[in-house]
């Protein structure tokens, strides 16, 4: 699992994230999960089947969450991370495209032939430039959009978490490779009474 953010913290991707290596960890006993990401605050739930490789050096303040500088210097350090643990990876699972940047340059500097899939919450140029990462400037969003299509190009399978997101991935990938799984709550959390 490639996540390119602080984990574990209480925001919605960690959450997604933290839901998704617990099922896979929890329900497949052949399966083994290494996590990378950069450190959140607070140790992540031990489990015997998951391996933790969280990296510092990443400023979480809101004024410098969302720099280029803070976090392509925490996404090198994932990738060194990924690179020492290259014999052990079989099959890469990215969270949205920043995880997935991580894991090509993981493969091409590896040649790696590890598949790729990867979770996707959120239209990715959109936010880009809602984060202010890109400008939203025609001729530069039309070049991410480039971008973005051939880096979704060496995805195996997507998976994204509502309808309306499906249909515009489809719009870069064939429908058999998008698969919906819906946000869900966990009933266990909540007093029935």
């Amino acid at each position: 699992m490639v996540a390119g953010m602080p984990y574990p913290m209480a925001k919605a991707s960690c959450i997604r994230v933290g839901h998704l290596v617990d099922n896979l960890a929890g329900q497949f006993d052949d399966v083994r999960v290494k996590v990378f990401a950069y450190e959140g605050t607070g140790n992540p739930a031990s489990h015997p089947h998951v391996e933790y490789h969280l990296v510092g050096g990443f400023d979480s303040q809101k004024a410098k969450y969302y720099t280029w500088s803070n976090k392509l210097r925490a996404d090198a350090r994932l990738i060194r991370a990924m690179i020492r643990q290259r014999k052990a990876i079989d099959l890469i699972h990215c969270h949205t495209i920043e995880g997935l940047g991580i894991a090509l340059a993981f493969k091409a500097l590896t040649l790696s032939r590890a598949p790729i899939c990867m979770d996707v919450h959120g239209p990715v140029v959109a936010e880009l430039v809602h984060y202010r990462l890109i400008p939203a400037w025609r001729p530069i969003v039309a070049a991410v959009n480039g971008l973005e299509s051939a880096m979704l190009s060496f995805v195996g399978h997507a998976f994204v978490s509502n309808d309306g997101l499906k249909n515009l991935l489809l719009q870069r990938l064939p429908s058999d490779r998008v698969t919906t799984v819906f946000d869900y709550v966990d009933l266990e959390h909540f007093d029935s009474g």
